[in-house]
């Protein structure tokens, strides 16, 4: 979002500064910018107790310091610990610049974040003194008012943007035409092992069935998702592609995506899936997949896509089992039903259009 947003503003004629963290600066260097990138450090304290506050207050003063020095008159700042020293920097230290934070995730689900900037107190306390507080979806903007007493008045809803690319299509494909495609990190919050014993299930009526999932794959959780696959025989059934920088050729050429996690902010992917012509199925994760898919509170087929009910895969209990064969006749249904397929092929284009670029850019130019 950082690196769309400054070529949009720099396009608008901005003078604009990418200030990263120097432990960070690998994100630099993978995502291209407009604008200067500066690196940010400040000194490390091991030892010192209330660790996280310190270090906190540190990057603030460095911050500012980098604020003055260019003349920021808007600071944007996204993820907990930069949007915190981004609005210390400014209430601290008598900034006169409007200060904008980004909260891409759905706050309150993320159990498995801890320190203080997950504070529901300190979020209460801090992002209330920003101009704005940016959140994805009307979900979050709901989560950040009951959750953290956010005021309505400085919550604005901007979705993330599809940004159309092209990609090599003379690439031949090997993985045949019964695709389910998964792109996301493999993390345990994305719940992939959902997704092998779903095709476990459906490869006894489509043996020809596949699961592709992209991204990256030398952690632990990727480890853990590769020994299930040898152990259970999928190889054939379930492909790690790896990391990849042609996404959008992997989903020209699929005919499913599917996501599985426990909890999104928003999950842009569902739209890049969706823009090139790909039916959606979704579990009901913490976040806002019935908004983004048009589902009721009864589930199933939604106006633009397909969820099912939430699927937990810590607990391997018979709700679990009963909402694997779900997932499973729902696939199913799309992978062997061409007019199905056909009509939400046609939706899934119709409500990418609401995620234009230029829809998006409109609702940042409002606020800054």
């Amino acid at each position: 979002m950082a690196s769309e947003l400054s070529h949009f503003l720099a396009g608008e004629g901005h003078c604009i500064y990418i200030f990263t963290m120097k432990k960070y600066r690998g994100y630099a260097h993978s995502y291209q910018f407009d604008g200067k990138i500066i690196y940010v450090d400040f000194p490390e304290r091991r030892h010192a107790k209330a660790k996280e506050f310190y270090e906190l207050w540190d990057l603030a003063k460095e911050i500012r310091k980098q604020k003055k020095k260019c003349c920021i008159d808007v600071a944007i700042s996204f993820m907990e610990q930069c949007n915190m020293a981004n609005i210390l920097s400014n209430i601290f230290f008598k900034g006169k610049e409007k200060v904008i934070v980004g909260v891409h995730t759905i706050l309150s689900a993320r159990s498995d974040l801890k320190g203080i900037y997950m504070n529901r107190l300190l979020i209460n306390l801090l992002y209330n003194k920003a101009d704005y507080v940016v959140v994805l979806s009307q979900y979050g903007k709901i989560d950040m008012i009951k959750n953290y007493r956010i005021k309505k008045s400085k919550l604005a809803v901007i979705p993330n943007a599809v940004i159309p690319r092209k990609f090599d299509n003379s690439i031949p494909w090997k993985y045949g035409n019964k695709v389910i495609l998964s792109v996301n990190r493999i993390h345990p919050v994305k719940q992939q092992e959902i997704m092998i014993d779903t095709v476990a299930e459906l490869i006894q009526s489509l043996p020809e069935i596949r699961l592709l999932i992209v991204g990256n794959d030398d952690g632990n959780y990727a480890k853990k998702l590769k020994r299930i696959v040898m152990e259970r025989g999928l190889e054939n059934n379930v492909i790690f592609a790896g990391h990849v920088d042609n996404v959008e050729y992997y989903m020209d050429h699929s005919q499913l995506f599917l996501l599985t996690s426990s909890v999104e902010g928003f999950s842009i992917v569902i739209i890049e899936a969706m823009n090139q012509g790909l039916p959606v199925i979704s579990t009901d994760f913490i976040g806002p997949a019935r908004e983004i898919l048009g589902a009721s509170s009864q589930l199933g087929y939604g106006k633009y896509g397909m969820v099912v009910p939430y699927i937990n895969e810590k607990k391997k209990d018979d709700e679990y089992h009963r909402g694997i064969q779900y997932l499973s006749k729902m696939i199913m249904e799309i992978l062997t039903n061409p007019e199905l397929r056909k009509k939400y092929v046609f939706r899934s284009r119709t409500r990418a259009e609401n995620y234009a670029k230029e829809k998006i850019e409109s609702l940042w130019r409002e606020i800054i």
